[in-house]
């Protein structure tokens, strides 16, 4: 088992947010509150966060700028730093 792998309610989550905003392309500002209210709770175990990024990244910019606006709650800086780290550990690893 990847231990990084997501458990399916959050990849299953994460999946349908992606494919319900991928038309739009992000270029449409009318339905920002709608996809505001879209954005996905911070894990608190490491792997499930790793996932959660990985997920995200794969449709976004890996760039905590790009992720943090699609996590729930204030986007303090030590959450900043936890993104940046897990971004930086998966590109070490050749990860995207």
């Amino acid at each position: 088992m990847d231990a990084a792998a997501p458990d399916s309610a959050t990849a299953e989550k994460v999946s349908a947010f992606i494919e319900r905003w991928r038309p739009g392309g992000g270029s449409e500002r009318s339905n920002y509150q709608l996809f505001l209210t879209e954005q996905f709770k911070w894990p608190k175990e490491l792997r499930t966060q790793v996932a959660l990024i990985r997920r995200l990244s794969a449709q976004t910019a890996p760039t905590v700028e790009a992720i943090t606006p699609m996590l729930k709650g204030r986007n303090t800086a030590k959450r900043k730093e936890q993104i940046a780290a897990i971004l930086e550990t998966l590109e070490s690893l050749g990860w995207r």
